[in-house]
């Protein structure tokens, strides 16, 4: 899928995670988190091992554009889907 900049978007993907303390390997592979996080923004760009996300995008000059920013590693999304923006989000 050929992502457009500033489009919404939903982005499925793993994140890494633990759990503080020792463990034996029945532990570990009972603990084991097989859930998806979701992340929803507009897409910036993409390099080559990211996709970048943003919050928000502010189209007054007399501020930074772009809100908090994500870097999600590509190799870890599992889905990506297109969104639709809502008319008062569109840019005038």
């Amino acid at each position: 899928m050929r992502l457009k900049k500033h489009h919404k978007y939903e982005i499925l993907w793993k994140d890494t995670y633990n759990y503080m303390g020792w463990w034996d390997e029945e532990d570990i592979d009972d603990r084991t988190y097989e859930a998806d996080v979701t992340t929803i923004g507009y897409f910036l760009k993409e390099n080559r091992g990211y996709i970048i996300i943003v919050s928000a995008i502010q189209h007054n000059n007399d501020f930074k554009p772009y809100r908090n920013p994500v870097w999600i590693p590509k190799g870890f999304i599992s889905k990506i889907r297109e969104l639709e923006i809502a008319e008062k989000d569109k840019e005038k």
